[in-house]
C-alpha cells in the first residue's frame, strides 16, 4: 500500500463491528469516564499479559459493556488466545517451538493488528473456525470466518484477508440455505480475492478430499491473472506435523503413489513414531494408552461406514464396526440434542470427551494431534497383482465422493488424499490398522 493510501485509507468495519459513540452527544463527563476506562484497560491487558487470570477477566467484563473499545483492544485479548493456541499445538517441554510461534505471531499483530488494519480470517472448515471463535471469544468471532462469507462483501473491504486451507475453496459460494437473490454464478476465488485489499492464501494442493472442492495453487494463480492482482508466492519449507518429518510425510505420498519422492521406505524417526497395529483394538490401546498419559491423541477412519442420527436419548449410535469391536462417529455437525458428556461435531477434535469416538475426515482434517490412530478401510485397497490402488465405492459411504467423482481415477485420488490427512494429522505418533490384508503386506514392505 502506498503512502498516500495509507493517509486516506479508513479501515472497513466487519460485520457486527459497533462504531464509537457520537462525540457531538457524549457530555464531559462521559468523555472522561470513556479515557479513564481505557486506561483501566491498557493496565489490565499489561496485567493479562503477563498471566494474571484475574485481569483478563475483569477485561472481559468492561468490553461487554463498551462493544467499540472491544476492536480496539483486540490484539490485547488475542495475545492470551495465542497464547492458549501455542499451548495446544506444542509439547510442553518444546520450548523452542513455543518461542518460534510466539515471536511469529507478534511479528504479524505488529505488522497487521498493530498498523490498524483490518484484518480478517477464513476457512472452509467449520469445526476449524467454530474452535477458533471459541478460543478468542465472542468480542473477535467475526474476524474468523468462512469463504462464502465474502460472496457480498465489497471490493477492499478487508485488508488483509488471511485464507487458511484453501484447497477447500468451493466453485461457488452458494449454499442450499442462501436466499435467491444474494446467489452468484461468479467463482469463489474471485468473491475473495476481491474482498481483500491483500489476500493471503495457505494451501496444500495434496488435502483436497471432496469433489466440488476446487482450490489449488494454478487456481489462485489464473484468478489472479483474470483480476490483475499482482501475486507472489511463497512456499514453506518448516512444518511442525509428524514431528517436523518431511521424510515421513514424503514416505506417505510415495507409498500411497500420490508422488514419486526419494522416501521409499519408511526408516524411522526419533521424533516420530509410526507403527502398523495387528488389530483394531489393539490400535485403540495404543491411542488410549496414549491419552492417560496426557497427549492429545484420537481415532480417525475412514468413511466406510453410514454414520447415523444420535438416538432419541442423545445417545451416538456405534456405526463403526470391525468384527466384535464396535464405536461411535463424531456426532453429526447438524446433532442438536446429545446426550452428556459428547461433544459437538466442531469440537471432538479439542474437547477431552473426544477419545470415546472415531473422527472422520471433515472433523479431522485441519487439526493436528499429539497421536492419531487410523483405521485403513477398504474403500481404497492395494492391489499387488497390477501394483496399482483401487477404489470401491460399494465400501465407501461417502454418498458426495463415491457419487461427485466423475471417473475412477478422481474417486481413487480423492480417498488417496483422504488417507494421507489422516496419516498426517499425529504430531509425535501415527499408529494404523488396515482392514485389508494386501494393504496391510504392502505398507509392511515398505518399512524397514
Amino acid at each position: 500500500m502506498r503512502n498516500e493510501d495509507r493517509k486516506s485509507f479508513k479501515a472497513a468495519r466487519p460485520v457486527g463491528h459497533p462504531g464509537p459513540p457520537g462525540l457531538a452527544a457524549t457530555t464531559k463527563g462521559e468523555i472522561e469516564e470513556r479515557r479513564a476506562t481505557v486506561a483501566r484497560l491498557r493496565d489490565l491487558t499489561e496485567k493479562a499479559q503477563e498471566g494474571d487470570e484475574g485481569a483478563a477477566l475483569d477485561i472481559r467484563g468492561i468490553l461487554d459493556g463498551c462493544p467499540d473499545l472491544a476492536w480496539r483492544f483486540i490484539k490485547g485479548p488475542g495475545k492470551m488466545a495465542e497464547s492458549a493456541l501455542i499451548d495446544k499445538i506444542t509439547k510442553d517441554n518444546d520450548l523452542a517451538s513455543k518461542e518460534f510461534l510466539k515471536h511469529q505471531l507478534e511479528s504479524m499483530r505488529i505488522e497487521v493488528a498493530g498498523a490498524g488494519y483490518n484484518a480478517q480470517y477464513a476457512t472452509g472448515s467449520r469445526a476449524f473456525t467454530e474452535n477458533l471463535r471459541k478460543l478468542v471469544g465472542p468480542r473477535a468471532r467475526n474476524q474468523f470466518n468462512y469463504f462464502n462469507n465474502y460472496q457480498l462483501a465489497n471490493r477492499d473491504e478487508v485488508d488483509v484477508l488471511v485464507c487458511d486451507e484453501a484447497h477447500r475453496i468451493r466453485e461457488t459460494g452458494n449454499t442450499r440455505f442462501m436466499p435467491k437473490a444474494q446467489r452468484s454464478d461468479r467463482p469463489q476465488i474471485e468473491h475473495i480475492i476481491e474482498a481483500g485489499r491483500v489476500p493471503v492464501f495457505f494451501i496444500d494442493d495434496l488435502q483436497v478430499v471432496r469433489p466440488n472442492e476446487v482450490g489449488s495453487t494454478e487456481l489462485i494463480k489464473e484468478a489472479a491473472q483474470e483480476l490483475g492482482v499482482a501475486l507472489r508466492e511463497f512456499e514453506l519449507d518448516a512444518q511442525f506435523r509428524c514431528g517436523g518429518s518431511e521424510g515421513f510425510i514424503n514416505w506417505v505420498n510415495n507409498t500411497l503413489g500420490i508422488s514419486e519422492t526419494a522416501n521409499i521406505l519408511w526408516e524411522g524417526d526419533d521424533a516420530f513414531e509410526f507403527r502398523i497395529a495387528e488389530s483394531v483394538e489393539e490400535l485403540e490401546a495404543l491411542i488410549r494408552e496414549k491419552h492417560g498419559a496426557g497427549s492429545k491423541a484420537r481415532m480417525t477412519a475412514g468413511f466406510c461406514w453410514p454414520w447415523s442420527d444420535p438416538d432419541e436419548d442423545g445417545t451416538l449410535v456405534p456405526d463403526v464396526v470391525v468384527g466384535d469391536w464396535v464405536r461411535p462417529w463424531n456426532a453429526k455437525p447438524e446433532s442438536a440434542r446429545l446426550a452428556r458428556g459428547i461433544p459437538k461435531s466442531h469440537y471432538w477434535s479439542t474437547d477431552p470427551a473426544g477419545i470415546n469416538q472415531v473422527g472422520c475426515i471433515y472433523t479431522a482434517q485441519g487439526f493436528e494431534f499429539d497421536h492419531v490412530g487410523v483405521i485403513f478401510g477398504e474403500d481404497l485397497r492395494y492391489d499387488p497383482s497390477s501394483g496399482s490402488w483401487i477404489g470401491d465405492k460399494f465400501k465407501s459411504y461417502d454418498r458426495a465422493v463415491a457419487r461427485g467423482a466423475e471417473t475412477e481415477s478422481e474417486f481413487v485420488a480423492l480417498l488417496k488424499n483422504m488417507y494421507r490427512v489422516l496419516l498426517t494429522r499425529g504430531m509425535r505418533g501415527c499408529y494404523v490398522y488396515f482392514m485389508d490384508e494386501a494393504t496391510r503386506n504392502y505398507f509392511k514392505s515398505r518399512v524397514k
